[in-house]
């Protein structure tokens, strides 16, 4: 009834994307430089994302925007010595992995963002679509034939709510079929042009969707009360179904170019280990007729399903995997990883990484306490463990030691990195960024 196609595995990634922070520099040419540290820049669009509040960053005091540098800087010099001590090697992968990622977030917004367009008519249609409610109940099932049997037994006088039940694959089945009321903006359309000709109690014949046939029983309908949310949230709400049928529409395109075997699928029923050397030629899927995918290119899928992992299960992670690689290789099609903001994005997310990197291997890892440390210290605060035997809170003590070593390990680094740097800033730049952006906008009326 409510169109159900999600994003799958194009809006997920996308989703997931939102969670990654990245931080780091762009190579010259991207903007404002704000600060140069040896051959590397942080640009003003950099800092400006930093700042609390984004753009509104008036009230920030000249303190904590040497401070918010200063640790863009610190970042910055440790990636750059993690890359002199060939620390970028070990990144790699997992760069490759985010790569992949971030290709995919690239291309949902080639396909689907920049090609979102909503004009006023748009709009104003929507709203009245809003405004107007109906409650009905409806029978969703997925081939002809079943749509079929359901409606010949409504017209034999069989009550909706049983045969809902017994025949809807839709959730609302198991309570005979009703949604309740709901705007007509969220029903399809081929059920919404139905719904307009019917009168109340009356009950449709099968109607054909793209992915399922639905019956309906049209209850009653109503104004929608919310029209003060309506109002403002009408657009965003255009813009998210124009964005799920852009793609919704290109997925329905990429499984098309996907012929999966069901012989090769089943190789993966089995624990991992179990998979043979002949298993691994059988073909399990092909790539636009082309390309064929056999069995022993999937096993670092497998080898990341629990033992607990149902057949269906297995065979979607599969699946997804397969979809989730020919998404990148049409971003990679459409050369998105050419594109400068993907360059930069990549940049950023790699200097992130050999920061982490640098932090474990250089700092974390490094950092020990021994046992004559932690008696020392507990006699040293033996007022504050008077009631307390050293084995009770040795993991305390330990904890607390290992932090301050390592604290003080990071400051040493951080102090040596920077006396043997090339720094320079901005000083006024620093102090009047994003500023002139807030005054800008007020003037403009922008957002």
């Amino acid at each position: 009834m409510i169109k159900s196609k999600t994003y799958r595995y194009l809006i997920s990634a996308a989703l997931c994307l939102c969670g990654v922070i990245f931080i780091g520099c762009q190579k010259a040419g991207t903007g404002k430089i704000i600060a140069k540290v040896n051959n590397d820049i942080i640009t003003e669009a950099e800092f400006v994302k930093v700042l609390p509040g984004g753009f509104a960053s008036d009230s920030i005091e000249q303190s904590q925007r040497h401070a918010l540098l200063d640790d863009m800087i610190t970042k910055l010099l440790f990636a750059q010595d993690a890359k002199r001590l060939g620390l970028d090697k070990d990144v790699d992968l997992m760069l490759e992995r985010d790569q992949k990622t971030i290709l995919i977030q690239a291309l949902y917004d080639d396909v689907v963002t920049k090609n979102v367009k909503i004009g006023k008519k748009e709009i104003d249609a929507a709203k009245k679509l809003l405004m107007t409610e109906v409650h009905v109940k409806v029978i969703v099932v997925t081939d002809e034939n079943t749509a079929k049997m359901a409606s010949d037994e409504l017209k034999k006088g069989v009550v909706f709510d049983s045969v809902a039940k017994m025949y809807s694959q839709d959730q609302s089945g198991q309570q005979g079929g009703d949604v309740g009321f709901i705007p007509m903006f969220y029903l399809d359309e081929q059920s919404r042009k139905e719904v307009e000709k019917m009168k109340p109690g009356e009950i449709s014949e099968p109607i054909k969707g793209k992915e399922d046939y639905k019956i309906i029983n049209f209850i009653e309908k109503r104004n929608n009360p919310s029209t003060k949310d309506i109002q403002e949230n009408t657009k965003k709400m255009v813009e998210q179904q124009k964005s799920q049928e852009l793609a919704t529409a290109y997925l329905a395109k990429m499984d098309k170019r996907l012929v999966y075997n069901p012989e090769g699928l089943r190789v993966f029923y089995k624990p991992v280990d179990s998979i043979t050397t002949a298993d691994g030629e059988i073909w399990v899927v092909k790539k636009d007729i082309k390309k064929v995918v056999y069995a022993k290119n999937l096993l670092h899928v497998a080898k990341e399903f629990p033992a607990s992992l149902d057949t269906l299960m297995r065979s979607y992670s599969i699946k997804r995997a397969v979809e989730e690689d020919l998404l990148y290789e049409d971003a990679l099609e459409r050369k998105l990883d050419k594109k400068p903001e993907i360059l930069s994005e990549l940049n950023k997310r790699k200097a992130d990484l050999l920061y982490e990197k640098y932090y474990l291997n250089e700092i974390t890892q490094k950092t020990t306490v021994s046992d004559t440390e932690i008696m020392d210290y507990f006699k040293v605060h033996k007022d504050e463990y008077a009631k307390s035997k050293l084995s009770e809170v040795e993991p305390i003590i330990r904890n607390q030691i290992f932090s301050n070593k390592r604290q003080a390990m990071f400051q040493t680094i951080v102090n040596n990195l920077k006396s043997q740097a090339k720094i320079e800033i901005n000083e006024k730049l620093l102090m009047s960024a994003g500023k002139s952006k807030v005054k800008k906008n007020v003037k403009t009326g922008g957002k």
